[in-house]
């Protein structure tokens, strides 16, 4: 393979915000991956706290707290990792950028604007409401004009870099996995009720983002750690996944969700005594997994 070992210049101050996304870039991509972090981001502007009536805890709610670090050693491995720095309650850029409820703001959005989904209707859109059903963020509208700041300056920046990645990571090779990372709500529920979620959560569309092979190499890593392993339900992939899914051009896309009562004190916003081994079982996993993508590159790349 012809893997260029220059970076991509991601980390110019000239591509994107720096304040708002982070790259951290491989010394060396040879791992046929590129990771994703969407909703580790955990920095929140005096702006966005004077907006909303929410505590910082309530507000941290719907955090995928430290995924980011949990999966930090893959640029050791040889593959980039893209993270927001921005919380998704602030913008979520897990959904498409026209997911906006128009309701929620004051005055007009461009006209491109205003797609009502089933996340748009929950309050879940790409500038969410709530964190949860009964959780609002604001006590009244939002001006539109913070919508389409939030959008210039978060949301268009992190797929503007994701997509440069990718569009590198298909030039070196075939295939190429875009893994998403996340965490998912421990086993007691937010008001008390008890219910089962497996330890991790494949999400692969319905195994349609991802060959099963490549599922079922995770899946089975995964289980060698002593967890338990669930595919596609209660969570089979959000935009990220289904939209950079390409496989007639040989890339392919994983959600992977970890339940946080494997890494977090139950209803607090820290780190367990399991963190430091579940990240460590992150990597062996993922050095595994670079091993096995390795083995499926094409013969055309390997002749380059």
């Amino acid at each position: 393979m012809n893997n260029s070992d220059e970076k991509i210049g991601f980390n110019d101050p000239n591509q994107h915000n720096e304040e708002q996304i982070n790259l951290v870039e491989p010394g060396y991509w040879d791992f046929p991956a590129v990771f994703s972090s969407p909703h580790s981001g955990q920095i929140y502007s005096d702006s966005f706290l004077t907006q909303t009536i929410l505590d910082p805890v309530d507000l941290r709610r719907s955090e995928d707290f430290c995924v980011d670090e949990l999966f930090e050693h893959v640029s050791e491995l040889g593959a980039p990792l893209l993270a927001a720095h921005f919380p998704r309650a602030y913008c979520d850029v897990n959904r498409a950028a026209n997911e906006l409820d128009t309701g929620m703001f004051e005055g007009s959005l461009p006209l491109s604007q205003g797609h009502q989904s089933a996340r748009v209707h929950a309050g879940l859109g790409v500038i969410p409401s709530r964190i949860n059903e009964d959780l609002n963020i604001y006590s009244g509208k939002v001006p539109s004009k913070e919508a389409v700041q939030r959008l210039e300056q978060c949301y268009h920046p992190y797929h503007k870099a994701l997509k440069k990645l990718l569009y590198h990571g298909q030039i070196l090779f075939d295939p190429l996995l875009l893994i998403d990372c996340h965490s998912m709500p421990g086993h007691l529920g937010d008001k008390g009720q008890r219910f089962y979620l497996a330890d991790i959560v494949l999400g692969s569309r319905f195994k349609t983002s991802c060959p099963v092979h490549i599922l079922d190499f995770v899946a089975q890593k995964f289980r060698e750690h002593g967890l338990t392993v669930s595919y596609d339900e209660p969570y089979a992939g959000g935009y990220i996944t289904q939209t950079y899914s390409l496989p007639a051009r040989g890339t392919y896309t994983l959600q992977i969700e970890l339940n946080r009562n494997l890494y977090m004190l139950p209803g607090r916003l820290e780190k367990n005594s399991n963190f430091t081994s579940l990240q460590s079982s992150i990597r062996q996993i993922m050095t595994e997994l670079k091993a096995c993508l390795i083995s499926t590159q094409s013969l055309k790349q390997a002749a380059e």
